[in-house]
């Protein structure tokens, strides 16, 4: 396809502007003075670490309950209140990210880490505090925390390979989310509204005056076993494709996944588009950008987020910048494809460049894009080969 060597693109392989790199990376990987670290932390990093000031305050909370007297229940509920508030943090980080079109490793990893504080030892201190001491309890309570940490720990190793919802999140797992376990600290709230604490616990003991002697309700906060799911059909590039049959069509359809970085919109479509071309996702940046500055009229400040075309034609060529709607338009375009991006969560199909006598598809999870091919990796799908429901 000829057009692909376009004005944009040429610019950019002749330029000697060097590779922009992400903000976080280069603060972390090199000597840039002092508070690097502080200074690598984006905004959604800031609010997951919210999360875990919640975590590590109600941890303290359970242990000035537990070296005052018992009947002072004051730093127990504050123990118990904090707990929410760091689900409120954990929900609102992905927001955040989506928002701001910002994500990061960091940020996977601050997020897994926060969670298992506020939700993991927390609950697990809290137990403690108001009246699971004995050593078979203890054993219970480890054994939770330890789950919630195998938990997270799988999910930090497989988040990469699988579609995201819109906050960023993996969409399927096995077993609940450990912020499930806030729905413990409820149950603790009431039992302490209750004055069952300490020796009034629920059900009591058994075996009592034994080695063995525990709460049975401590059982309670045994961390939720897997639930029955159905996995998607996803792959990484890296690895083999699952394939989708498509019946009496001779064909294959399957879902390629994309790295999980701040150009998977850009990855998307040159593994649709461009496969084999030598087009970097800093190439398909800089197209955009000189469309944009060619077609000043037709992307003012109101189509640009409310941003000056300058502006964002500097932001876009970064590479912690996301790409959207306005760039699959100008895309779509240049290549002369139409591109279709189906929305897994509404189900709202956007077509881009529609008519054109090719056809693309993408697929967007609310914060990232991944494409749809031919097995293996066949050309993109005309219009006439195309399933009618595509």
């Amino acid at each position: 396809m000829s057009t692909r060597t376009s004005a944009g693109a040429k610019a950019a392989r002749d330029s000697k502007t060097e590779d922009v790199v992400d903000k976080q990376t280069t603060l972390l990987s090199e000597e840039t003075g002092h508070f690097s670290l502080i200074r690598a932390l984006h905004l959604a990093d800031l609010i997951t670490e919210l999360n875990g000031l919640c975590g590590v305050m109600s941890i303290f909370s359970s242990m000035r309950y537990m070296a005052g007297a018992p009947g002072e229940l004051g730093n127990l509920w504050a123990a118990l209140a904090f707990m929410p508030f760091g689900l409120f943090f954990d929900f609102f980080d992905g927001k955040v990210a989506r928002w701001r079109r910002k994500s990061s490793l960091m940020g996977q990893e601050l997020d897994s880490l926060a969670d298992l504080i506020s939700f993991g030892v927390s609950p697990a201190a809290a137990a403690f505090a108001i009246g699971f001491r004995t050593p078979a309890d203890h054993l219970i309570l480890t054994f939770f925390v330890l789950c919630g940490l195998t938990r997270l720990a799988r999910f930090n190793v497989t988040v990469a390979n699988v579609p995201k919802d819109a906050t960023g999140k993996s969409e399927y797992f096995e077993g609940t989310p450990i912020p499930t376990t806030l729905s413990i600290a409820g149950l603790m709230a009431y039992w302490v509204s209750q004055g069952w604490v300490h020796g009034e616990l629920p059900l009591g003991t058994l075996l009592t005056g034994t080695p063995l002697e525990f709460h049975p309700i401590a059982i309670k906060v045994a961390p939720h076993q897997p639930l029955p799911h159905t996995p998607p059909q996803y792959s990484n590039m890296a690895e083999d494709t699952p394939e989708l049959p498509l019946p009496d069509r001779g064909a294959t359809l399957v879902m390629r996944v994309m790295p999980d970085d701040n150009s998977c919109l850009f990855r998307a479509f040159a593994a649709a588009v461009l496969p084999g071309d030598d087009l970097s996702m800093l190439e398909l940046r800089s197209l955009v950008a000189s469309q944009i500055q060619e077609e000043r009229d037709v992307y003012t400040k109101v189509v640009l987020d409310n941003r000056e075309p300058d502006d964002y034609c500097r932001w876009i060529q970064t590479e912690d910048a996301w790409g959207g709607a306005i760039e699959l338009a100008i895309l779509s375009k240049h290549f002369k494809i139409e591109v279709c991006s189906i929305d897994v969560q509404t189900l709202r199909i956007d077509r881009f460049n529609e008519g054109a006598p090719i056809r693309c598809i993408l697929v967007y999870s609310g914060i990232h894009y991944d494409t749809i091919v031919q097995s293996p990796s066949d050309p993109p799908h005309t219009i006439a080969d195309n399933p009618p429901e595509l």
